[in-house]
């Protein structure tokens, strides 16, 4: 992507496990990003994540550096 570019971001996790019971948790994320530079880029988003009794909802802020190696 090019500098000054906004663009959307969603994923959704389902983590299971090999023992009872199955259900670990579920993360729902989504969120706008913009890209700062060639290697850089943040996004403002949010994640619904569900566990097998409870369940929690954040906002978050995230900031990538891609180093060049």
């Amino acid at each position: 992507m090019t500098p000054n570019t906004i663009y959307l971001s969603a994923y959704n996790e389902i983590f299971l496990n090999a023992q009872s019971p199955i259900f670990d948790r579920n993360r729902l994320y989504g969120a706008l990003g913009f890209v700062l530079g060639t290697s850089t880029r943040c996004e403002l988003g949010f994640m619904a994540q569900s566990l097998e009794n409870s369940g929690r909802n954040q906002f978050q802020i995230v900031f990538y550096n891609n180093l060049p190696f």
